[in-house]
């Protein structure tokens, strides 16, 4: 909403909700689970507003915890929400590759 509407999109909320609860049970509902079939790799920029940091390191730690194999790659530079896609080709194209060369992933998670 604030790459449409930039700095306006408060003015489409309410102060108040009053219908909170609702929007957590759709959003948990709408969740995928936490464990992977496949290995994920996150790459993210450090001035993303869209999908701030801290909501998929919250998710890569969930997961992890559940035996995912994942990765949480921060990308050099600024990048925010619409420039990580390019920005992140470089790193992506080869992990890809990798995988259907069937050569091992690295699992970014901590051990348990």
């Amino acid at each position: 909403m604030n790459y449409w509407y930039a700095d306006t999109y408060p003015s489409l909320l309410k102060p108040t909700p009053s219908n909170a609860l609702a929007w957590v049970r759709t959003i948990k509902n709408l969740s995928p689970g936490l464990k992977t079939i496949a290995p994920v790799v996150i790459y993210w920029g450090n001035h993303d507003t869209v999908v701030p940091p801290v909501m998929h390191k919250l998710y890569f730690e969930a997961a992890c915890k559940q035996g995912a194999v994942m990765s949480r790659i921060e990308l050099p530079g600024n990048n925010t929400h619409f420039s990580t896609p390019a920005s992140s080709q470089p790193y992506f194209l080869p992990w890809i590759a990798d995988r259907f060369a069937g050569k091992p992933v690295v699992n970014g998670c901590p051990p348990a």
